[in-house]
């Protein structure tokens, strides 16, 4: 279903883009701020940003990836914002990235951390230190916990001090168990519903009049509208071919299957599909249902709103 962009929250990738990528370069570093400092729990001063990164693969066959919010933090050697920095200074790497789509985050983070650090690591130079954050508006783990932070450690010793420079975190923006701070969960809570309501502290405050700002934007709203449509227009040729490999009602069993492989090749640019899911698709011998999971795969946003919505009538 259509949404209009000022029922978009933070956590929806085109908000969240808008306010990286603003114009007024301060007011997007504002932002960078606003949402990495009660992360970190630490004053940020030096920061440099870039929205929507892309690295490609090494070559077509392969994966690359598109960091929604890469930010170079710099520091002293007391782990303070530093005023000015020289051409030497190693900067910290947060990668910020905002997900709705639920399943493989372990492995999508291995990625980002393998392809970023293959990217900005130069011969004969320190290694950086790389986080990669990710955002949710559910709970990964299934533990409660507001904060998953995940580091290597070795196995047989794993008292024994590891430390590789990568750090991965898990934000679930519902989590209840061992919440770090207010902050973080009215920041979180702020992001997955981005009303005024919620912005209940002055930084905050900040944040939803800089969100404001963007939505009362035309320009912007044209934009969105814009890329809605170019999505929508880029699915339909799919939904057309699925369903004219499957119309017939004395379909053979060989179109049953190229009509179960449209679907999961659609659901498979939302991520990694289960095998479960996957069994349940091409085992499907009616070919209304198989017709219904066609259109549904090409109107949904996610694999989890696929299986949501897979079982109910139409």
């Amino acid at each position: 279903m259509k949404k209009h962009l000022k029922d978009l929250n933070i956590i929806d990738n085109f908000l969240f883009n808008e306010l990286m990528l603003q114009e007024d370069k301060e007011q997007a570093k504002e932002f960078a701020r606003l949402v990495l400092e009660p992360i970190i729990k630490k004053k940020i001063g030096k920061l440099e940003i870039e929205g929507q990164k892309i690295i490609q693969g090494i070559d077509t066959g392969k994966r690359g990836i598109q960091m929604d919010a890469y930010i170079k933090v710099y520091e002293n050697s007391a782990g303070e914002e530093m005023a000015d920095v020289s051409i030497s200074s190693i900067p910290i790497i947060y990668d910020l990235e905002p997900n709705k789509i639920v399943g493989s985050e372990e492995k999508r983070a291995r990625l980002y951390h393998s392809i970023i650090d293959a990217n900005i690591t130069k011969s004969n130079s320190k290694y950086d230190e790389l986080y990669i954050i990710l955002l949710l508006p559910y709970d990964p783990f299934g533990l409660s916990r507001m904060m998953y932070t995940i580091r290597q450690q070795c196995i047989e010793e794993p008292a024994m001090p590891y430390n590789d420079g990568a750090t991965t975190i898990f934000l679930n923006a519902y989590g209840t168990k061992d919440i770090p701070s207010k902050k973080l969960s009215d920041m979180l809570k702020y992001l997955v519903d981005s009303s005024e309501d919620n912005a209940v502290n002055p930084e905050l405050i900040k944040l939803h009049n800089m969100t404001k700002v963007i939505k009362d934007n035309s320009m912007i709203e044209v934009k969105y509208m814009q890329s809605w449509e170019e999505k929508e227009y880029y699915k339909q040729p799919g939904i057309k071919i699925g369903l004219e490999k499957g119309i017939s009602q004395g379909i053979s069993q060989g179109k049953l299957i190229s009509l179960a492989e449209t679907i999961l090749e659609e659901l498979i640019t939302y991520g990694d599909v289960d095998e479960e899911l996957k069994n349940t698709i091409k085992t499907e011998e009616d070919i209304s249902i198989l017709k219904s999971w066609c259109k549904l795969s090409m109107t949904v946003c996610s694999i989890d709103e696929f299986k949501t919505k897979m079982n109910k009538p139409s």
